[in-house]
C-alpha cells in the first residue's frame, strides 16, 4: 500500500533566512580571502599550526595557507584537508 507524497511550501520567512544566512557566509568568505589573517588551526591529532588564511574552496573542503608553520618545519604554501582541521582561530586584530 503507498501512500500519497505529501509536500508543504516552505515559507517564504525560511527561504529569506537560508538566504540571509548564505549571503553572510559568502561575505565572510570574501572578507577573509581579502584580508588574509593569521590562523591557528586546530588538526586531527589535537596538535596546532599556524600561518596566513589564504582561500577555501567552495565546499570547505581545502583552505589554502601561506607561511604554515607546523612542528615539522614551515611551508611557504600549503593547502590543508577540510577533513582534517577541527577549529579555526582567526587573528583579526589590527
Amino acid at each position: 500500500m503507498s501512500h500519497p507524497a505529501t509536500t508543504e511550501p516552505i515559507p517564504s520567512s525560511v527561504c529569506q533566512e537560508d538566504e540571509a544566512a548564505r549571503t553572510r557566509y559568502l561575505d565572510f568568505l570574501l572578507y577573509m580571502t581579502a584580508e588574509q589573517p593569521k590562523a591557528d588551526f586546530l588538526v586531527h591529532d589535537a596538535s596546532h599550526v599556524t600561518g596566513t588564511f589564504r582561500a577555501i574552496d567552495a565546499e570547505s573542503n581545502r583552505v589554502r595557507v601561506n607561511q604554515l608553520q607546523t612542528p615539522n618545519g614551515t611551508y611557504e604554501s600549503a593547502v590543508l584537508r577540510g577533513s582534517d582541521i577541527e577549529a579555526i582561530d582567526f587573528d583579526l586584530a589590527h
